[in-house]
């Protein structure tokens, strides 16, 4: 993956750390905004 760990949390998928599984919200900047509907 372009970016590694960085750009995985920035994309809003789960990572773990010490304190246990957690997500951030996509960054805007790194993903697409309503990222469900590509437009094919």
């Amino acid at each position: 993956m372009l970016g590694g760990f960085e750009y995985w949390a920035r994309e809003g998928f789960e990572y773990e750390t010490w304190q246990g599984r957690t997500t951030r919200d996509p960054d805007p900047l790194t993903a697409p905004a309503g990222g469900d509907d590509c437009g094919c």
